[in-house]
């Protein structure tokens, strides 16, 4: 039996319609692990992720990205130009913004894994953050973490900047209450001066 794609979600972009749908209908990125056959949405596949920093191919559909790609990050790791995760396609990253149901659940949190030895989603996001951003660049860099564990990405400069909330853009409010929120949450810290020039480029008023 062939499951459809789940009713009311976005139209699906050409390059991710040779993905696999669940059982509840949604695409099964590439980036989604197959642990024994059964595809596990809080794993991330490493080798995927390898593949992604080998052959530059969006971490979605696993086609080649184009010069100008996104990143999918929340309201922290925009503020610090980095991201656990490559970039995507912006066409499969506007999907995802609009139709992944942790970012369309204010509440919602990935559920936890024991599976050892494995790299856990979400990455830079373990909540929903209220909002994330679609961070278009032309260029990045990427390390290895200082701890060896896992790599980060270093988004660069922005061409393009883009807010969403629960599947929609979101308001600057939204966005600004967001920030404010995930700060709190770590402590704010640091020059307060460079923090809002920062954060009047990303959200200009």
């Amino acid at each position: 039996m062939i499951t459809p794609l789940r009713p009311g979600l976005p139209l699906l972009p050409q390059r991710m319609q040779h993905l696999p749908l669940d059982e509840r209908g949604y695409p099964i990125p590439e980036f989604v692990s197959n642990l024994d056959g059964v595809r596990d949405f809080r794993i991330v596949s490493l080798e995927h992720l390898a593949r992604c920093i080998r052959d530059d191919v969006c971490r979605i559909c696993g086609q080649a990205l184009d010069v100008s790609k996104v990143f999918v990050i929340g309201p922290l790791a925009t503020l610090q130009g980095v991201s656990n995760e490559p970039p995507s396609h912006i066409e499969c990253a506007e999907f995802a913004v609009r139709a992944c149901p942790f970012l369309l659940l204010p509440r919602a949190q990935h559920r936890p894994t024991d599976i050892p030895m494995t790299q856990k989603l979400p990455g830079s996001m373990k909540r929903n953050p209220g909002a994330c951003c679609l961070y278009k660049v032309t260029a990045y860099t990427h390390r290895t973490k200082r701890d060896g564990n896992g790599i980060v990405f270093h988004t660069g400069l922005a061409i393009g900047i883009a807010w969403y909330t629960q599947g929609r853009p979101a308001l600057r409010n939204e966005v600004l209450a967001s920030i404010n929120a995930s700060l709190e949450a770590i402590g704010r810290s640091g020059d307060e001066q460079v923090l809002e020039k920062r954060i009047a480029e990303l959200v200009p008023a």
